[in-house]
């Protein structure tokens, strides 16, 4: 929001150069925090000393210049121009048919911060929400106007996975968890990025919204072909996808009886 604000186009040229004091500035940081301590003869002095958020803002100013320095080397002006080309390379290539799984695979094979994997009992998984999340955006956002992002392919999308997501199927009762994470969650231990439990909880909630849209979606096929009327309108309702129940999701995860709930804590991560 920040960076939007402040009216800054995000060219690859100043995100390969983004200090990390505008970083702060942009995102509103504080890289420094002054401690009062005692000075000689009871005089008040202080010291600064960096701020707990410093390591955050260092991480994104770590994945804004790496972005920034790939962009440059492959000729994009911007990630914006990226994903313009690429979309349109796949548009073309697909007989003018957009799809957003290639577009996703051509984001997360690029850029390390879109390559969104867990590791579980020496299992790999991908779960990359962050590039599905931002090629289901464009889609909701450009769809109308722009073929190259009326992807044909949606329902291909997984849910967006981090830690709201788990949160809220908890709290519907969807989810049930072990009690030893639980209490982690509870007394906001720290679940460290690519251990076990953070991706058992990523991975069953991807795992969990699949079964959720098969169930919806052999609902509506069951009132189809009983010729039943469910809304106002008299029609059969739509089928839905990964992004309409990760939307919903999310939403429900800021009603203050879900977001009063402690959620599973991550640091060192660009994937949330």
């Amino acid at each position: 929001m920040g960076m939007h604000i402040s009216g800054m186009t995000l060219v690859a040229g100043q995100l390969q150069s983004m200090a990390i004091d505008r970083v702060g500035e942009l995102f509103g940081l504080p890289l420094v925090v002054d401690k009062p301590v005692d000075g000689p003869n009871g005089a008040f002095m202080s010291l600064s000393e960096p701020s707990p958020l410093r390591p955050l803002a260092e991480r994104i100013q770590g994945v804004m210049n790496e972005t920034g320095e790939i962009l440059m080397r492959d000729g994009h002006a911007s990630l914006g121009a990226f994903i313009v080309a690429a979309a349109e390379r796949h548009f073309d290539a697909n007989g003018k048919v957009a799809l957003a799984a290639p577009l996703v695979q051509d984001l997360v094979s690029t850029f390390p911060a879109f390559n969104d994997r867990v590791t579980f009992q020496g299992e790999t998984y991908e779960i990359h929400k962050k590039a599905q999340l931002l090629a289901a955006d464009l889609a909701r956002t450009f769809a109308d106007e722009h073929a190259i992002f009326r992807f044909a392919d949606l329902d291909e999308l997984t849910i967006f996975a981090d830690n709201v997501v788990p949160t809220a199927l908890r709290a519907f009762g969807v989810l049930s968890v072990d009690a030893a994470i639980v209490a982690k969650i509870e007394n906001e231990t720290e679940l460290k990025s690519g251990c076990d439990e953070e991706a058992l909880l990523r991975g069953m909630a991807v795992h969990a919204s699949e079964r959720i849209l098969a169930a919806a979606e052999a609902a509506r096929q069951l009132q189809l072909a009983e010729g039943k009327e469910t809304t106002e309108n008299g029609n059969v309702p739509p089928s839905c996808n990964a992004a309409t129940l990760d939307y919903f999701l999310f939403t429900a995860g800021k009603r203050p009886a879900i977001r009063s709930l402690k959620r599973h804590a991550t640091r060192n991560t660009v994937y949330y």
